[in-house]
């Protein structure tokens, strides 16, 4: 069985195992539609909207099983059941019934992000005042309009709006660059290691980075 690409952030939690492969094939159909896209074809530009979140939401979920892994005895018991996204219901019959809960997107990346530090202590901390979050907030909301169109015009994708889907995808892709890598700089300090960037890091945050703030 092939080594675990996130085993600094958990060596016991199968769940984040696949995180690589699941983000080369989300980003790999990002990659496909910049052609079309650029040529205004509408129906790649949805696709492309949607297909960020897909991403991000992703992540997400596998964001919090590394928040588990590494937050033991760190974390509150409600936190606890937030990141294992359970809930419970009181029947009447007096017995327990549980639940999903339902998480909108953007709260739901934020409090998992919000963990993430918690549980490592990390140094560095997501931003939120600049208009790469601006972006992910506006792209959101496009994602939102084209899953519920009501009018002809709620289908369109515009140059600014595409815009926006850009530097959402940014702004996360940097965001998990460097808290990833403050945590990995975290464990590497503390288990008396030099700390190695991870492989691409750089890179990646470089190619980000433009567009993220």
């Amino acid at each position: 069985m092939a080594e675990p690409q996130h085993a600094f952030l958990s060596e016991n939690d199968a769940r984040i195992d696949d995180t690589h492969e699941i983000r080369v094939a989300l980003t790999g159909d990002l990659d496909e539609l910049a052609g079309p896209v650029n040529e205004n074809h509408q129906g790649a530009r949805r696709a492309f909207v949607r297909g960020v979140f897909s991403l991000i939401e992703a992540m997400t979920y596998r964001m919090k099983a590394s928040a588990l892994a590494i937050g033991k005895g760190m974390l509150d018991p409600a936190e606890v059941l937030l990141l294992e996204e359970r809930e419970f219901a009181l029947e009447e019959s007096g017995s327990l019934r549980e639940k999903s809960p339902k998480l909108k997107t953007l709260p739901n990346l934020r409090f998992t992000l919000a963990m993430l530090v918690k549980a490592s202590g990390c140094d560095w901390a997501p931003q939120y005042g600049g208009a790469g979050w601006a972006a992910v907030n506006a792209a959101i909301r496009t994602r939102d309009r084209l899953m519920h169109p009501r009018e002809l015009k709620d289908v369109d994708v515009t140059d600014e709006q595409m815009q926006d889907a850009v530097r959402a995808m940014a702004w996360f892709t940097a965001t998990q660059v460097k808290l990833f890598g403050s945590i990995h700089q975290k464990q590497a300090k503390a288990a008396g290691r030099p700390h190695v960037p991870l492989p691409g890091m750089d890179k990646i945050s470089a190619m980000t980075d433009a567009n993220a703030e």
